[in-house]
C-alpha cells in the first residue's frame, strides 16, 4: 500500500514538472523575440550563445547545422589571421559601404532548403585550397592565406551572408507559428497599390486590359490588403475566393474600398509615434523653432557622453534644424547603459533606458549606427521592417519599407519623415 501510494505520488510529481516545463516553453516561444534585419555576425553569435537556443540545435535541418559549422570555422580564421596582421591590414567582412539593405520590392526569402542550395553554390565554386579548410575542419590553419585577400574576402562574405541566414533561422524557427500569424502585417500589397496609383475607378476601368503578369500582381497585392483585414487563419484562402468572385461579378472596386483602409493602417504603423509612446519632456516650440531639447542622465564617463553627442546630435537634425541633448541628472530622464553580451535595445517605444553592448567598441560603425537608432525608439519611432513566416513558400520573408531611413535600414540615415512626424508630435506654436 505505501509503495502504491509513493509511486502514485511520483507519477503525479512527474505530471506536475512536465506540465509546467511545457508551460514555460510555450510562453518563450508565445512572444516573438526582436531581432534587427541588420543584424552582425558578432550579434547572432551573442544570441546563439543563449541556453534555449543552445536546446534547439537537436532540431535544426543538417543544411543549417553545416551552415553555422561553416560561419564558426570562418570566424575562427579570420580571428587567427588577424591577430598576425597590422590594424590597417585587417580582413573585414563588412563596412558602411556593403550596406544594401532589404528593400520592400526585393524581400530576402530565406529558408532550410535556400540555405543548403546556396551552400552547395558556395562550396562547389570556392578554389579547393580554401575549400579543404571547411571539409576537414580538424586541420590547421595555413601561415599563409591560400589565395589574394580579395579573392578570399568575396568567397567569405558568401559564406558569412549564408551563415546569418541560417543563424536567422535556427533563431526564429521555435517560433515559426507566431511568425505565420505575422503574416497580416505583410504590407507589401499596399504598397504595390500604392506606388502604382491604383483607386477602385481604376480597377473597375482597366483591370481586363491589362497583361496577364500585371494582372497576377494585381491579385497578389489585392489578396495582401484583404489579408491586412481578415488575418491569416485560413491562409489568405476566404481573400482569394472572394477576389475571384468580384472578377466575375465586375466588383474589384468595391473589394480594393473594403480593404485599403486597413491596409493603410498597419503601413502607418510602421512610420507613425504612437500617442502611448510620445514624450513629455522634449522642448520644442516657435521660440526657438530650429531645436528640439530632450533631457538626457549625463553618463560617469566623458567618452561616453561624448560618444552621444557626436552620434546623437549628429544624425539627429534637419535643414537647419537640430536635436540637442540637454544632459543633467534627474534619474526619470533617457540613459545609456551598457551590459556584457546583450543585443542593444531600448526598454519599450519612449523608453527612457538604452541598453548597449559593453563588448561592442563605441568606436565600430556597429555601435555608432545603433546609437542613432535605439535613440530614435526613446522619441517613440517604431522599426519599420518586417517579417513573417509565408507557409505558401514554406519559408521565412523580411523586408525593411524604406532602406534609406534611420528606422528600417542601417543603410538609412535622418531624413524628412523622421523630422516631420517629430514636428507633428512634438512641435507647439506658442
Amino acid at each position: 500500500m505505501f509503495l502504491a501510494i509513493v509511486r502514485l505520488l511520483a507519477s503525479f510529481l512527474f505530471l506536475c514538472l512536465f506540465f509546467v516545463s511545457q508551460m514555460s516553453a510555450q510562453t518563450h516561444k508565445s512572444t516573438i523575440p526582436h531581432f534587427d534585419l541588420d543584424m552582425s555576425t558578432s550579434e547572432m553569435q551573442k544570441e546563439l550563445s543563449k541556453s534555449f537556443y543552445k536546446t534547439q540545435k537537436s532540431e535544426d535541418p543538417a543544411s543549417i547545422i553545416k551552415a553555422i559549422k561553416n560561419g564558426e570555422r570562418l570566424s575562427a580564421w579570420l580571428k587567427w589571421e588577424n591577430e598576425r596582421r597590422s590594424i590597417s591590414d585587417q580582413l573585414l567582412l563588412t563596412n558602411p559601404s556593403l550596406r544594401r539593405g532589404h528593400p520592400i520590392n526585393k524581400p530576402t526569402i530565406y529558408s532550410d532548403k535556400t540555405v543548403e542550395t546556396d551552400t552547395e553554390a558556395l562550396m562547389r565554386e570556392m578554389p579547393s585550397e580554401m575549400r579543404i579548410y571547411f571539409d576537414q575542419p580538424k586541420l590547421d590553419f595555413p601561415s599563409k592565406l591560400p589565395l589574394s585577400d580579395e579573392l578570399f574576402l568575396s568567397y567569405a562574405r558568401r559564406m558569412n551572408k549564408i551563415y546569418q541566414t541560417a543563424t536567422r533561422y535556427r533563431m526564429l524557427n521555435p517560433y515559426r507559428a507566431r511568425y505565420t500569424l505575422s503574416r497580416r502585417k505583410d504590407v507589401r500589397g499596399y504598397y504595390y497599390l500604392s506606388q502604382n496609383h491604383w483607386s477602385a475607378e481604376r480597377l473597375d476601368l482597366e483591370y481586363l486590359t491589362l497583361t496577364e503578369r500585371e494582372q497576377r500582381d494585381l491579385k497578389n497585392a489585392l489578396v495582401g490588403i484583404c489579408i491586412n483585414f481578415v488575418g491569416t487563419q485560413d491562409q489568405g484562402a476566404g481573400c482569394v475566393n472572394e477576389l475571384e468572385k468580384s472578377i466575375k461579378e465586375y466588383k474589384m472596386g468595391k473589394y480594393f474600398s473594403l480593404y485599403i483602409g486597413a491596409a493603410k493602417k498597419i503601413w502607418n504603423s510602421f512610420f507613425l509615434i504612437p500617442n502611448a509612446a510620445r514624450r513629455s519632456d522634449i522642448i520644442w516650440n516657435s521660440a526657438n523653432p530650429n531645436e528640439a531639447s530632450v533631457p538626457f542622465l549625463t553618463p560617469k564617463q566623458d567618452n561616453i557622453k561624448n560618444y552621444l553627442e557626436l552620434n546623437i546630435e549628429d544624425e539627429w537634425k534637419w535643414d537647419g534644424w537640430g536635436l540637442n541633448l540637454n544632459f543633467g541628472n534627474d534619474a526619470r530622464s533617457p540613459r545609456v547603459v551598457f551590459e556584457t553580451g546583450v543585443t542593444p535595445h531600448v526598454n519599450g517605444l519612449g523608453g527612457n533606458e538604452i541598453v548597449m553592448d559593453a563588448n561592442e567598441p563605441i568606436e565600430e560603425y556597429e555601435s555608432k549606427w545603433t546609437i542613432r537608432h535605439e535613440f530614435g525608439h526613446v522619441l517613440g519611432f517604431p522599426d519599420c521592417y518586417h517579417e513573417f513566416y509565408d507557409t505558401d513558400l514554406s519559408a521565412f520573408v523580411n523586408y525593411q519599407l524604406d532602406i534609406t531611413d534611420l528606422m528600417c535600414s542601417r543603410a538609412g540615415n535622418m531624413n524628412e519623415r523622421l523630422f516631420s512626424e517629430m514636428k507633428r508630435v512634438y512641435y507647439i506654436k506658442m
